[in-house]
């Protein structure tokens, strides 16, 4: 399924609890809208297109957010929290389409539907104090994002 073929995920994106600040995040990633290096290139400036958090692909949205290795550990510490086995989707819109948690019963809802808006601000602050502010990559995932 292209990421064409299926609707705005509005409902995983304005979610009550959330910020607004972080839901319009979510809902720019959405529609690819952020500007990442790949984006910035395609505006005409001549910049090296590196990842911040891995340094080994070039950056755009999907990878910072979804693919990118160092979040793809954070990724996986959180699904292992709660026991789930994920397949992520190419694009940051098919993640939030397919993000449902009727698994997760009715109490712990609320905290999953927040996930993926709270880890895409957490991982976009962090990629954005290693690009503007001369940050050093820490070494180990736990101290990179202090949990």
């Amino acid at each position: 399924m292209k990421s064409d073929d299926i609707g705005f995920p509005s409902r995983s994106i304005w979610v009550a609890r959330v910020p607004t600040k972080v839901a319009f995040f979510a809902w720019e990633t959405t529609w690819g809208k952020v500007l990442t290096l790949d984006r910035l290139q395609r505006r005409g400036l001549q910049l090296p297109n590196r990842c911040f958090l891995c340094g080994c692909e070039e950056e755009s949205v999907n990878h910072i957010l979804i693919h990118c290795t160092v979040v793809r550990a954070l990724w996986d510490i959180v699904f292992g929290l709660v026991d789930v086995k994920w397949v992520f989707p190419e694009t940051v819109k098919e993640a939030l389409a397919s993000w449902r948690g009727s698994f997760v019963g009715k109490k712990r809802k609320k905290i999953w539907d927040v996930i993926p808006l709270c880890i895409f601000w957490t991982v976009w602050k962090e990629r954005n104090r290693l690009a503007f502010r001369g940050g050093v990559k820490r070494s180990k995932v736990k101290e990179f994002f202090c949990l």
